[in-house]
């Protein structure tokens, strides 16, 4: 499903209403140019001039994803999982819940495994907050 260059690429599920919408002419010229085409000579009411239209009256979505002008909003029932080598991030991040890092957290150039604070007498009293 797109909306100008916003996409969801989403594969159909047993069960789902969906819809496939065939002309009755050849649409080649279309498809290869994205530009309005004449339409091929030969060739009448072939499933090769057919288009699937997503699913629709499948009831209320439990996950989705939504495009608005002012953001993405991601709804899930369940957990994220994300693998990438790197993850990159400008912008302020807002976070409600446990946060897990399986591994060093680094911010400002400090790690929370292994900065450490200069200055302090070792003793029964705490540091104070990272600097």
């Amino acid at each position: 499903m797109q909306g100008g260059t916003d996409a969801i690429i989403l594969g159909p599920k047993a069960g789902d209403i969906d819809m496939s919408v065939f002309t009755d002419r050849d649409i080649s010229a279309v498809k290869a140019s994205r530009a309005a085409a004449n339409p091929g000579p030969a060739r009448r009411s072939d499933m090769a001039d057919g288009m699937y239209i997503g699913g629709f009256l499948n009831g209320i979505p439990v996950q989705y994803v939504q495009f608005t002008a002012s953001g993405i909003n991601v709804v899930l029932p369940t957990a994220v999982s994300m693998t990438a080598p790197a993850i990159n991030s400008t912008g302020e991040w807002t976070h409600t819940g446990k946060l897990t890092a399986l591994t060093d957290v680094v911010g400002g150039g400090k790690s929370l495994k292994t900065h450490v604070h200069a200055g302090v007498t070792p003793g029964g009293s705490n540091t104070g907050a990272p600097a």
